[in-house]
């Protein structure tokens, strides 16, 4: 090798070829005679040829626990005296797409207020991921239609708004899947559920059962005596469905 630099992938297997080593020495007899070392457990230097090496791996790598790697290749010849000279091998753990996308929460919930503006921020939702470079980044989706039809999520973000306008009459609580993927080839995923609770507002008036209420009593009865039942129901929840009568 001449730049110094090596790259091995973290999905190598045991024995796998990382670099070519030529060790060049102008002297004659001993003195042009080498033998090279080097000072690591990953890897091994198998003599080829005179002043050939080659080093592979006796192990295998994760890129996420050691991204790189220092070997010193130590050559001394069998001169008197011997002369000895050192050289820095840089070895790269390539990344593989061997980590999926992990959410920070299983579930998340948020609250919006029925009569909302089209927009309004909901909820933020975030993944990560161990890999690199396109193996760790992060793509969001809401995948099921009818969520989609109610919520927009920022690819990128993760952040999630409402899309229309929510009436709590019609609608309490909305659930949906939201899928974080990675740009890796082959891709990997993971999901989280997010739960939308839809606050009541004061929107509904109470309504009678019937629009005319016609009643009889006898005379002479004394004051308090029953003379009819109106019933009104509101819409809305507690403490906007209180009704009082007048």
């Amino acid at each position: 090798t001449t730049s110094g630099h090596a790259q091995i992938s973290e999905s190598s297997e045991v024995g796998t070829f990382v670099a070519h080593i030529s060790v060049i020495d102008h002297d004659s007899g001993r003195n042009g005679q080498l033998s090279c070392e080097l000072n690591s457990d990953h890897f091994w230097l198998e003599h080829l040829y005179k002043t050939q090496y080659k080093i592979t791996t006796t192990g295998v790598f994760d890129r996420e626990l050691k991204e790189k790697y220092e070997l010193i290749l130590t050559c001394q010849d069998f001169g008197m005296p011997a002369q000895t000279t050192n050289k820095s091998i840089i070895v790269s753990v390539v990344d593989e797409n061997d980590h999926a996308p992990r959410f920070e929460q299983e579930l998340y919930t948020a609250n919006v207020p029925e009569n909302n503006n089209v927009g309004i921020f909901v909820v933020s939702v975030h993944a990560t991921d161990q890999d690199t470079g396109k193996n760790g980044e992060i793509q969001y989706n809401i995948e099921e239609v009818f969520a989609s039809e109610l919520f927009n999520i920022d690819r990128s973000s993760g952040i999630i708004s409402a899309k229309v306008q929510f009436d709590r009459e019609e609608m309490e609580e909305i659930m949906f899947v939201v899928v974080a993927r990675d740009q890796g080839i082959p891709s990997w995923s993971a999901t989280a559920q997010v739960v939308v609770d839809i606050t009541d507002q004061n929107d509904e008036p109470p309504l009678f059962t019937q629009p005319n209420y016609s009643f009889g009593v006898f005379e002479n009865r004394p004051p308090g005596t029953q003379v009819g039942l109106v019933t009104a129901s509101d819409r809305d929840s507690g403490p906007y469905n209180e009704i009082e009568y007048h």
